[in-house]
């Protein structure tokens, strides 16, 4: 009775709905699959027969991009591949990229919140699936444990085709550049840019100037000691190209042979370092020759001189610092405050071009850098938060680096601007307004049990709050302010208003925040009191 119901428009729409789903097939494979379908197949509703399509091909829930997707739709492996780069080529319409989110509606912030949803990896994967954001971190740490484990596993085995191409999409390995069309000679020229990317400068901006000195000095006295020490090179068991391997063969003529087979820009420079008996020699030629403390401090720094001079970094510079007489630098912040105390920030500005000077005052007014981030995050997002607190700058004023200060900002109730007010993750929550987030906060400082945005009793209509303690459902009345909502809005809560009256549901219904604070305070104080109905 069913199949006579239906119209000659819906088995129309049906057999276009197969035949759109079938275009990603191989015309063969096309024709093999709409055999499978009788004429009684399409009398059905429109979503039922799209089940019923399903069901019968039966193809497996990859995406567009894997090369089994095309393979299992009759293709052949060339076929597949040549399909597979072209939906590769419109990044625009994979979820990982930014304009995909953007382009249905989503701010900029919101946009990054769903791209790192997308991976099981991150905490925002697990939030947006119900856990708190205790729970969600657990989670996200125990899924990269597990997956770095069976990843080592791989590695370790005997599968070389693998290993050969997860190298080709690594930029540090050699393999990444040659597919990308580079010579050989280029691609480890290319190869040696990406591993500068840990200089000085780099842990300086990152960590602030102590700081990060120190973690470059240690990680370049690591890496020269390492490589003195070098014996391996995967074929033979030894690497020809080691320092300590050119002063076994070749002596006191190790420095010529060293610098004939590497590529070193000047190589007189390299020759005129390593001429002195001890660094000591080195050190007060240069000062007599009247090099500034930073070019001296560039020549030590090269990984050459330490294994020439059979001394650390460390070493050398105490050294030098001592030599030269060297007490400070005159223009750091540290410098500033011993010499003019409560007056430093303007004496400091003074001295140095700030595009912004009202700006740098204001982040450095502070005693703590938690005192600057507590007062940001009323005003700015955490983006905006992250690009004024990463100067090195800051971290000098504070003595502590970016990655403490933004530990501890992570742990705030973080701005995420949206069309309608700034949203927070709050209490492990999304709050979705300056109000929702002022109310959750009031809860939980006294204690109040609550749940956020589900479902009223047998209902689909949702509700802001819900006070298990007390039986009481809350909504804020907020988006009635917004002129251009109000109506559909207001005809929504009133909806939800109706239904609690009607359900004998105790609700507080306002768009005056202070008013609903203190209905729920009163409730607190009476133990329990009823509280009536009141519309904002």
């Amino acid at each position: 009775m069913k199949s006579m119901l239906v119209t000659q428009e819906t088995i129309l729409k049906n057999k276009m709905q197969l035949k759109e789903y079938l275009s990603d097939f191989s015309p063969d494979r096309a024709i093999d699959i709409t055999s499978l379908f009788t004429e009684d197949d399409f009398k059905c509703g429109y979503y039922v027969f799209r089940g019923l399509m399903k069901s019968k091909i039966g193809m497996p829930k990859i995406g567009k991009s894997s090369l089994n997707y095309w393979i299992s739709r009759g293709w052949s492996k060339e076929e597949s591949t040549n399909k597979r780069i072209k939906v590769k080529l419109d990044p625009k319409k994979s979820p990982m990229n930014i304009n995909f989110w953007i382009n249905k509606g989503f701010t900029e912030e919101e946009s990054k919140i769903k791209i790192r949803s997308q991976r099981k990896m991150n905490k925002e994967y697990w939030m947006c699936r119900g856990f708190s954001e205790e729970e969600s971190i657990s989670k996200s740490l125990r899924f990269q444990k597990e997956s770095n484990i069976l990843f080592c596993k791989k590695w370790q085995g005997t599968d070389e085709n693998w290993k050969n191409n997860l190298k080709k999409k690594m930029s540090n390995c050699v393999e990444y550049w040659i597919e990308n069309g580079h010579s050989i000679e280029d691609a480890k020229i290319k190869l040696s840019e990406r591993q500068k990317t840990f200089s000085l400068e780099t842990c300086v901006y990152k960590y602030g100037s102590k700081l990060g000195e120190e973690i470059w000095k240690n990680r370049q006295n690591k890496w020269m000691e390492s490589l003195s020490k070098s014996s391996y090179d995967g074929i033979k068991g030894k690497d020809a190209k080691s320092v300590i391997k050119f002063k076994e063969k070749y002596g006191d003529m190790w420095v010529d042979k060293f610098i004939e087979k590497t590529s070193f820009k000047n190589k007189d420079l390299i020759k005129s370092i390593l001429l002195y008996t001890s660094y000591q020699d080195l050190i007060d030629n240069l000062l007599l020759e009247n090099y500034k403390i930073h070019d001296i401090y560039l020549k030590l720094s090269n990984k050459l001189v330490a294994t020439f001079y059979n001394a650390s970094f460390e070493d050398m510079y105490k050294y030098l610092l001592e030599k030269s007489g060297y007490k400070g630098d005159n223009s750091s912040i540290n410098f500033f405050k011993e010499k003019y105390g409560n007056m430093w920030v303007n004496k400091f500005i003074e001295k140095n071009t700030f595009k912004d000077k009202d700006e740098f005052r204001s982040l450095v007014l502070y005693n703590s850098y938690q005192d600057l981030i507590d007062n940001l995050i009323d005003k700015f997002s955490v983006t905006e938060i992250s690009l004024k607190i990463k100067s090195a700058l800051i971290s000098n004023v504070y003595n502590t680096t970016f990655d403490e200060m933004f530990n501890y900002l992570i742990t705030r109730p973080l701005i995420i601007k949206g069309s309608f007010g700034n949203m927070r993750y709050f209490n492990g929550h999304l709050c979705r307004s300056d109000g929702e987030f002022s109310i959750a906060k009031f809860l939980v400082d006294r204690k109040v049990e609550y749940e956020y945005e589900k479902n009223y009793p047998n209902s689909k209509k949702r509700y802001d709050f819900y006070l298990k303690d007390y039986d009481i459902y809350v909504e804020y009345l907020g988006m009635i302010s917004v002129q251009r909502l109000s109506k559909k809005y207001l005809a929504n809560y009133e909806d939800k208003k109706l239904f609690c009256e009607k359900n004998n549901l105790k609700h507080i219904f306002s768009s005056d925040i202070n008013e609903i604070k203190k209905l729920i305070e009163n409730e607190i104080k009476t133990n329990n009191r009823p509280i009536k109905q009141i519309a904002g």
